[in-house]
């Protein structure tokens, strides 16, 4: 089976964005189930986009759950898809 990729929409509290995509940047490194990952700035209605890569949806709903957790993060939307 190939690896799910999720693509993670986050929006923060004003002003912790930099804050939020270094804990996101830990979290991916310390997480040995998490194949790769990378934390994108935007601008419009979202703050960063994080795309990361695992094996089962299990492993993406652990990540997910942790990033919601973070202090500052607002909100997210995930979108996983397994091509």
């Amino acid at each position: 089976m190939s690896p799910l990729t999720a693509f993670i929409l986050v929006n923060t509290k004003i002003g912790k964005e930099g804050n939020v995509s270094q804990k996101i940047d830990e979290l991916i490194k310390n997480m040995g189930d998490i194949k790769g990952g990378k934390v994108y700035s935007l601008f419009g209605e979202y703050d960063m986009i994080v795309v990361v890569e695992a094996e089962d949806i299990e492993t993406i709903d652990k990540f997910v759950t942790a990033v919601r957790k973070l202090d500052d993060v607002v909100r997210t939307t995930t979108l996983v898809s397994s091509d």
